[in-house]
């Protein structure tokens, strides 16, 4: 196991944190850090849209999970462009 982490601070570390600095591979995480809200929206619309098929009298979620899915490809070809500016 001292081996494992002994290669990871001192070979793997220094390789990520230069791979983690190119700009293209920031403006893609910040991109996605600023739809995960509506990521999280959209997936609870989905389990209480599974959850209708087993509790009847709930109202479908499948309409406002469709709504936040389409919103997500409208933000992040926004975000994109926005960040990278």
């Amino acid at each position: 196991m001292d081996k494992l982490i002994s290669w990871l601070e001192s070979s793997f570390a220094p390789k990520m944190n230069k791979i983690s600095q190119n700009s293209w591979v920031v403006i893609l995480k910040d991109s996605i850090m600023q739809t995960l809200p509506f990521i999280l929206l959209g997936s609870v619309f989905c389990c209480l849209a599974i959850l209708n098929d087993y509790i009847p009298w709930l109202p479908s979620f499948w309409t406002p999970f469709g709504w936040t899915m389409s919103k997500l490809s409208l933000f992040v070809a926004f975000l994109v462009p926005f960040n990278y500016c």
